[in-house]
């Protein structure tokens, strides 16, 4: 049986951009010229785009879990830990 496999990368926010009726939010971010999307139809689409949005308001970076190694589904957000 296939497990279910995400990758992660540590990444800040530079834009959150949110079109009406769309099924999607776009986000940039500074590290990356691609545009990643967090869909609508997400269960968790509230926290999500709110940690997105608190990370980008203090400019800090974000774990970002997707749904593959190249993938642009962002599927969760965590803040980066700094030691």
């Amino acid at each position: 049986m296939a497990e279910n496999v995400t990758f992660q990368k540590e990444m800040t926010v530079a834009s959150v951009r949110e079109r009406e009726g769309a099924p999607l939010v776009e986000i940039t971010f500074l590290e990356s010229a691609r545009f990643y999307k967090l869909k609508k139809s997400h269960p968790e689409f509230e926290r999500l785009l709110n940690q997105l949005r608190l990370g980008m308001s203090r400019k800090t970076p974000l774990i970002l879990e997707l749904n593959m190694m190249h993938g642009d589904e962002i599927l969760d957000v965590r803040p980066a830990s700094r030691q």
